[in-house]
């Protein structure tokens, strides 16, 4: 039996948060919120910091828990235009301060080890029960997911800033499907419009079309012909393409029949 939980999260999220803290399976995340005279409140916990004493490394281990979740979510919903989950705070369940979730550093593999995470979890509630859930629960041992994961869920466009990084994370997505799919044998053709993925890189690559937002610094080139130079058509197009990956991926790496998400 697992021990009862350490700390609690104090979460910010869209109006969705109160379904998906009934579809979101499995030991990895519990999600909950309460709706009484103060309002509505979302909170969640997780066994992967309850192992975890100093505030500093749950802090850590918060920031990268939420990347991936946000990262799952898209993967699993494809799609982008949901107000992402924010770890905002977290307490030690007997009532001690208030911790602000920050990173000093971003932990590569935030997840514990201990096995019973998983092999207790709820037979009628698995992580594999839902997609979004089961998408977290992998990259705990699928190194390619859990990197790919990382990079959908960094995408983010509050301001002219995150935009710049934003352009820069989508190519790595590119980078990524097309090196796993590759190493793994799926035909990458059919993972995305070959025609658009091509008009994304030629704008990425190309700084006087997109100057600052581009991946590259002046190399002398010309502008191309025909470019996608919207973040939000760009951001649709390359998380369709990371989502098809990871269906294939899933498909052929972790294979059981799929329940919906």
């Amino acid at each position: 039996m697992l021990s009862e939980h350490k700390w609690e999260i104090g979460v910010s999220a869209g109006s969705y948060y109160p379904s998906l803290t009934q579809e979101f399976w499995g030991n990895d995340l519990g999600l909950s919120y309460e709706d009484d005279h103060m309002g509505m409140q979302f909170f969640a916990y997780s066994y992967h910091i309850d192992e975890l004493d100093d505030p500093e490394d749950v802090a850590c281990r918060l920031f990268s828990l939420q990347i991936l979740l946000n990262g799952a979510l898209r993967l699993s919903w494809n799609d982008n235009s949901f107000i992402p989950v924010e770890f905002t705070y977290f307490f030690k369940c007997n009532g001690e301060s208030r911790h602000n979730v920050h990173a000093s550093n971003i932990e590569r593999n935030p997840f514990s080890s201990d096995e019973n995470i998983d092999l207790l979890e709820h037979p009628v509630f698995p992580a594999k029960g839902r997609l979004h859930s089961r998408i977290l629960n992998i990259c705990k041992k699928d190194e390619a997911l859990r990197s790919l994961v990382f990079l959908v869920g960094l995408i983010s466009t509050n301001n002219s800033l995150e935009k710049i990084m934003t352009w820069g994370t989508l190519y790595k997505i590119h980078d990524s499907v097309k090196f796993h799919s590759k190493s793994n044998g799926y035909d990458e053709s059919k993972l995305g419009d070959s025609k658009r993925i091509d008009e994304f890189k030629a704008a990425c690559n190309n700084s006087p079309l997109l100057g600052p937002f581009a991946r590259h610094g002046d190399m002398g080139w010309t502008e191309p012909k025909s470019a996608i130079t919207d973040i939000d058509e760009a951001i649709d197009l390359i998380i369709g393409y990371a989502h098809n990956f990871c269906m294939e991926h899933l498909k052929s790496k972790h294979s059981r029949k799929e329940s919906s998400a």
